[in-house]
């Protein structure tokens, strides 16, 4: 993979948080944040769900502006007000949520919002347009076809597109919020070796990510936030997934001293108990081999696999909601017919969608309403809706996952990213 090549940095230049602080209705999501990036480094930006990563990010690319404090460039306070006019002052960002247009084809979209739209006075000339993008593409290693249309493109490639449509422009900054959650190793690890190379021809950049390894592979400095606040910084030599953890956390974590807490965090090794759901004869795939798959209570079970290979087709069918098909399904040791997510409810299964504003929330709606949504039948009474059973299940959970909200009765799209996910 030829490398991007970058206009070479003459002065080294800086992009900084001071003091800023963000609210959403009630809820803090920043509290006075300091941070900073300058040309030619890498600086990791880490913390659980809900500690600030993505708002802060979203502050630094003119989506949000600062409730407190203001952010700088080469040291002079700046009022971003769009992510153009970040952009314009280079600043680039690939979000953690898709920011492309579904229906216009990859070459549209990187043209429309690199700014440059090659052709004569008004007019777009089309093959220019569609071999800049080529360009782009062949630069970052992309086997896509500028044609096609990004509705029709898989999840990786549509990823693969917002990474190249940023790197368009050239910036000096680039920020990237969990930009390898949807690639395969092979991916993430080309798209590191590129965070190196243009590191080196002095872009600043910013690595927002749940991935500690990553992070320690390629950071100069690591960033932890935690609670809306700078809990660490870390700079060379100190990042260690260890101290990293720690600092997310607020407390050490440990090496444990039993044989049962004996994993690499000194966790406790859960003991294997009864089989809490069997599956015989497991097909997720027409063409696939039967297969077994048994889930013990206590364990954490992992699936993986290239896309395509089924793992969500399996995780939908434990809901009642895929094509997968097996001879016999078994949860804690009696049949089950799992024909619907509410069938699947009835046996005490619940699911996590990997899209939440497609499939999995409805944003407009309360956080006790969006949290209440799986437990109906306990919640209504001869189909009338209890609003207090449901206002009590929203607090109950919003305390027990640590949910950052001004009340349960918020809409959810007022919440962060972090948070949303929880709810």
């Amino acid at each position: 993979m030829d490398p991007i090549r970058v206009h070479p940095r003459a002065d080294p230049r800086s992009l900084r948080a001071r003091r800023v602080g963000k609210r959403f209705g009630g809820s803090e999501a920043l509290r006075g944040v300091d941070f900073s990036v300058s040309t030619g480094e890498i600086v990791g930006l880490v913390g659980e769900n809900g500690a600030g990563k993505s708002t802060l990010v979203k502050i630094l690319t003119g989506v949000h502006p600062p409730s407190s404090g203001s952010v700088q460039i080469d040291g002079v306070d700046v009022a971003l007000t769009s992510p153009r006019d970040a952009g314009e002052r280079g600043v680039a960002v690939v979000h953690q949520e898709s920011q492309l247009f579904p229906s216009l084809r990859v070459w549209e979209n990187l043209a429309v919002t690199s700014g440059t739209i090659p052709g004569p006075g008004p007019f777009v000339s089309r093959a220019q347009a569609r071999a800049e993008a080529q360009r782009v593409l062949d630069r970052f290693g992309a086997n896509i076809d500028p044609n096609a249309r990004v509705r029709s493109l898989l999840p990786i490639e549509q990823r693969l597109v917002e990474i190249a449509r940023a790197l368009a422009g050239q910036p000096s900054f680039l920020l990237l919020d969990e930009p390898t959650a949807a690639l395969e190793r092979s991916e993430s690890r080309r798209l590191l070796a590129m965070l190196r190379d243009l590191r080196g021809q002095g872009t600043g950049l910013v690595l927002v990510s749940h991935h500690l390894e990553e992070v320690e592979q390629v950071s100069d400095r690591v960033v932890v936030l935690r609670d809306g606040r700078v809990a660490a910084e870390l700079g060379r030599g100190r990042v260690e997934r260890a101290t990293i953890i720690e600092s997310m956390l607020g407390h050490s974590v440990g090496t444990g001293g039993s044989a049962a807490a004996d994993d690499r965090w000194g966790r406790p090794v859960a003991r294997p108990q009864r089989a809490a759901i069997e599956i015989r004869g497991l097909r997720v795939l027409p063409t696939a081999v039967p297969t077994d798959l048994v889930v013990r209570e206590g364990e954490l079970v992992a699936v993986t696999g290239l896309v395509g290979a089924g793992t969500s087709s399996l995780l939908q069918h434990l809901v009642g909601g895929g094509p997968a098909r097996s001879s016999e399904i078994r949860v804690v040791g009696h049949p089950a017919r799992l024909t619907s997510p509410a069938a699947a409810l009835r046996h005490g299964i619940g699911f996590l969608s990997q899209d939440r504003k497609r499939s999995g929330a409805l944003p407009s709606h309360s956080v006790s309403w969006n949290v209440g949504l799986a437990s109906l039948p306990a919640l209504c009474s001869w189909g009338i809706r209890r609003n207090r059973r449901f206002a009590d299940r929203a607090v109950a959970m919003r305390d027990r996952l640590g949910v950052r909200c001004a009340s349960v009765a918020q809409p959810m799209r007022a919440l962060s990213g972090g948070n949303q996910q929880k709810v």
